[in-house]
């Protein structure tokens, strides 16, 4: 049973990390929206897809980096007492994603369109994709804290052992 409470902590943390870092790509690419049916088009189809794909290439990194918490037993079990280390991580990213915005720290960027020079202030790039790492490594390795993992688990063994053995004495009626 804590198998399948496992695999089902590490399916929901991705799946959690995906929409987050898809809705975060899409704020960005909704913040540098300048209109037109060209803008639009980029935006209902090709920056969704954009989106899944970094976000995918994202959770694969992350989840490389962060292998060990997985792996490393002591490791593993001081993260899980420690959550609130992953709750931190994500808040200092969604702070630095925030930051990415102030006018200060905004870079410009210069580029040319059939002739016509323009130049567009764009979110700190160096603090913003630190931002968006910080928040898909804190969203990828948060773990419920471990005695209420633990907890969870001995229900759902006492549980899966009462069905057991209500079914066990069906057939020994028979």
């Amino acid at each position: 049973m804590n198998k399948i409470f496992n695999i089902f902590i590490i399916f929901t943390q991705i799946g959690i990390t995906l929409i987050s870092m898809i809705v975060l790509y899409m704020i960005f690419t909704i913040s540098d929206f300048h209109g037109g049916f060209d803008g639009i088009i980029g935006i209902a189809i090709f920056q969704p897809i954009m989106a899944i794909v970094f976000s995918l290439i994202t959770v694969f990194t992350c989840g490389l980096i962060g292998l060990p918490i997985r792996i490393n037993k002591k490791l593993n079990e001081w993260w899980r007492a420690k959550f609130y280390v992953s709750i931190i991580l994500i808040f200092i990213g969604l702070l630095f994603c925030v930051i990415s915005f102030l006018p200060n720290l905004v870079q410009q960027v210069e580029y040319q369109i059939d002739g016509i020079m323009e130049i567009v202030t764009i979110p700190n790039i160096f603090i913003a994709i630190s931002g968006w790492f910080l928040i898909a490594f804190g969203i990828l390795h948060s773990f419920p804290p471990y005695k209420l993992q633990l907890k969870i688990t001995n229900w759902l063994n006492r549980k899966f052992k009462s069905k057991n053995n209500n079914i066990t004495s069906d057939f020994t009626r028979t």
